[in-house]
């Protein structure tokens, strides 16, 4: 059976959190053993032999889509693919707001920050965020300029909104895209 493994607890959080979306339906631990480990990110639910996350649980949902669409090894392969897309998303952002040459350089300047490429390797679900702040942004700017723009700035209020549903404190940088 494979399990993955985690870099960390934030990570074994999300990851269990997934496969158990994926697996049982159920975004909650069922304590089977006295000695089964839970981790530090499961808190004892008001039901009996029950942990909850407390996280909410849109990257973990994300992760048990690509779990059930294309297997248990292609959950490592969700940051990255969001990453390049966020960097996409940037650029054209950017290319919208600054032009095509600074944009190319700002583009640069992101893909070798070294905090951006740390969240790659880690699974936890800064880059999902970015990825949907990047999207929404992108079409929200191109929206303000399409001659046909409901649904562009549509698109844009859904990936925002999907942003509280992966972090709930990043839910802040909703109010400021628009």
């Amino acid at each position: 059976i494979f399990r993955p493994a985690a870099s960390g607890l934030d990570s074994h959080g999300y990851l269990k959190q997934s496969r158990l979306i994926a697996t049982e339906g159920r975004n909650f631990e069922v304590v089977e053993s006295r000695a089964q480990f839970t981790g530090y990110t499961w808190r004892p639910s008001l039901v009996k032999g029950r942990y909850d996350n407390p996280w909410p649980a849109g990257f973990p949902a994300t992760l048990a889509a690509t779990r059930i669409v294309f297997g248990a090894k292609a959950v490592y392969w969700a940051n990255p693919i969001m990453a390049s897309l966020a960097l996409v998303a940037f650029f054209l952002f950017c290319r919208e707001r600054i032009g095509p040459r600074w944009s190319l350089a700002a583009l640069i300047l992101f893909a070798i920050n070294p905090v951006f490429n740390q969240h790659i390797h880690y699974n936890y679900s800064h880059i999902a965020v970015l990825f949907f702040l990047m999207m929404s942004l992108a079409l929200a700017v191109r929206g303000l300029r399409a001659e046909r723009s409901a649904l562009l700035l549509l698109a844009a209020g859904l990936s925002a909104g999907c942003i509280p549903s992966m972090r709930m404190i990043e839910s802040i940088f909703v109010p400021a895209i628009f």
